[in-house]
């Protein structure tokens, strides 16, 4: 009896066995839909919401920072903050996929982090000054250039260094 407890308790960390597997890819998705949320929740805080088109730095935006080149004709304002959060996850979801074609190595909070960076500066910007570092000696294969990254003006810089390295 107690070999068959043994067993079947050796076999939730087993990722081989249909059990293992699951409870550890239930374990990793809810972490990773975790920190989703939590990047989500801060664009919303630090973009704050406005239900009107507004004047962002000579760019239109609505929402959580959506800018109007990008909707042209598909947002009439006023918005709903339910509205917005749904563009705001379309939006930040395609800057998931962007991150993924520059940096196909990037998973989980690496991948969420880099995906704020491009959702807050661009993709551009991030490789134009080398944010991303591919196979320094000592490191892993991607890196942060936590330097370079601290030393730009935006406001989320401390939350994507926690983000990438958590």
């Amino acid at each position: 009896m107690l070999l068959i407890l043994l067993s079947a308790f050796l076999s939730l960390f087993n990722t081989e066995s249909p059990i293992g597997s699951k409870i550890l890819h239930t374990k990793v998705e809810s972490s990773y839909n975790v920190s989703y949320n939590n990047v989500i929740d801060t664009l919303k805080k630090n973009e704050g919401f406005s239900a009107i088109w507004y004047n962002d730095k000579g760019y239109e935006c609505i929402g959580y920072g959506q800018r109007k080149v990008f909707y042209r004709g598909t947002i009439q304002s006023p918005i709903t903050k339910e509205q917005a959060d749904e563009i705001l996850r379309i939006s930040f979801n395609n800057h998931i996929r962007i991150v993924k074609i520059n940096y196909p190595e990037l998973r989980g909070n690496k991948l969420l982090a880099v995906a704020h960076m491009s959702y807050r500066m661009g993709i551009g910007k991030i490789n134009k000054n080398n944010l991303i570092v591919r196979k320094r000696p000592n490191l892993p294969k991607v890196d942060l250039d936590i330097k370079k990254l601290l030393s730009m003006a935006h406001s989320d810089k401390k939350f994507q260094v926690y983000l990438f390295y958590k």
